[in-house]
């Protein structure tokens, strides 16, 4: 009748080992868990809660998922991230004020979509303009280019596309984007053109006007007497800028008219050398004049277009120069005025 005695190295109060399983519900439940661990019945009664506990962990365990689906759309409301339909009834709030400050027939609201803008605060906002400004201050126009490291075309193509976010009169965006890399059409090209710049130098251009392109020109014309125009060959890209003066309609043919046509065709120009300029490549806006109607013949184009520009685009040559300018830029206070 004398009690078993516990072993030397076994303190009384020690635990009967645990089993696998209340792990896995320890996570699950850990009050179940905890009742488990200091329950002490007979074997039999152990056996059968062992079994009923198992049963209902694998059941918390199962619920574990379906608890996190219900609950994850709510957290991420609380983190800002709200659903497409308060999203929309938020814009649409935005939008109705909006449209409450011009009368209903100037702006109807089937015409109309809600606008997509993101905000910085102020100290981002001059950070970003900042740096902007520091980027754009690098670009310079480039004469000389590396005719083995061509840029993949879709980066001309990226490029081109952002120009073509440029704002137009009327929405009318006229314009087109001819991309030029065969080397048999660059070298037409070239020889065209270099033709008509000695006719300009020889006939059309003022005196004055060829003294303020000598010191750009220099390196590329020597001394005048011969006019070449190495980039349009070197260059892996020949970007054409075609103006539509107005439009076709596809089907009927007839004219469509287009506002503000140079402006806005500027205005695309100067964003695509911005973009170009970010994609760390080099260009040259030039005038081919005297050449217009021969290289849009050349490239078939069609007849409500006319040519505004040429760009070569690419890296520069590891040897290329620039023309020294002192200062770099116009100041900015002839550059700004503010009243």
């Amino acid at each position: 009748n004398q009690p078993t005695s516990q072993p030397a190295n076994q303190p009384t109060n020690q635990p009967a080992s645990q089993p696998p399983f209340l792990a896995s519900l320890r996570l699950a439940s850990p009050r179940l868990a905890e009742q488990s661990s200091i329950s002490t019945v007979c074997p039999r009664e152990r056996a059968s809660q062992q079994v009923l506990l198992y049963s209902l962990s694998k059941y918390c365990s199962m619920l574990r998922p379906a608890l996190l689906v219900l609950v994850a759309p709510l957290a991420l409301q609380v983190h800002g991230f709200a659903p497409a339909s308060l999203q929309s009834r938020r814009r649409r709030a935005v939008l109705s004020s909006v449209r409450t400050t011009a009368p209903q027939s100037e702006a109807p609201p089937s015409e109309h979509v809600p606008l997509t803008h993101t905000a910085l605060e102020p100290a981002a906002m001059a950070q970003a303009a900042r740096d902007t400004r520091d980027s754009w201050s690098t670009r310079r126009t480039v004469r000389f280019y590396d005719s083995d490291q061509v840029p993949p075309l879709s980066v001309i193509e990226d490029c081109i596309a952002s120009a073509g976010t440029a704002p137009s009169g009327a929405h009318k965006q006229p314009w087109t984007f001819v991309v030029v890399q065969d080397p048999d059409m660059k070298a037409k090209i070239r020889t065209l053109v270099e033709a008509e710049e000695k006719v300009n130098y020889e006939t059309r251009m003022a005196e004055k006007w060829k003294q303020d392109l000598e010191h750009m020109m220099s390196a590329i014309h020597n001394g005048g007497g011969d006019i070449t125009k190495p980039y349009l060959t070197e260059a892996p890209y020949l970007v054409l800028v075609f103006s539509q003066p107005y439009g076709l309609d596809r089907e009927t043919g007839e004219k469509i008219d287009h506002y503000y046509v140079a402006q806005s065709v500027g205005i695309a120009v100067g964003m695509f050398t911005a973009a170009l300029h970010e994609a760390s490549l080099c260009s040259l806006v030039s005038t081919p004049m005297g050449s217009e109607s021969e290289v849009k013949q050349m490239l078939h184009r069609p007849v409500n277009e006319k040519l505004f520009c040429l760009m070569p685009v690419g890296h520069p040559a590891s040897d290329a120069t620039v023309p020294k300018r002192d200062p770099l830029r116009k100041p900015m206070e002839e550059l700004m005025v503010v009243v």
